[in-house]
């Protein structure tokens, strides 16, 4: 399995609104299943584009799976979802500042 986690800064001039660029990537090798990834809520804004394999989630209560589109805005969720990122994943992430206010 190979794993990059990598936090960048902004700009000074985006700093006011964006918190951290970040990209994640890793790699699953075919014949080993990949272990699903319980994420709990967390006080963020986001724009993620999701560059490899196709992603699902489901809601902790529900059995209905999800696809996940290759990019998304993402507000605060307030509720644990079990992810599954396949084999190959690439996440480029623009975090933002819990409740940026553009007024």
């Amino acid at each position: 399995m190979n794993t990059l986690i990598k936090d960048y800064l902004p700009h000074p001039s985006l700093a006011e609104f964006v918190r951290k660029y970040q990209i994640i990537r890793w790699e699953f090798d075919k014949g080993v299943r990949p272990p699903p990834k319980l994420l709990p809520p967390r006080p963020e804004h986001s724009i993620a584009f999701y560059a490899r394999d196709q992603q699902t989630f489901r809601y902790l209560e529900s059995t209905k799976t999800i696809t996940y589109p290759q990019s998304i805005l993402s507000g605060i969720h307030n509720v644990t979802i079990d992810r599954d990122c396949g084999h190959d994943f690439l996440a480029l992430k623009v975090i933002l500042h819990p409740c940026v206010y553009t007024g």
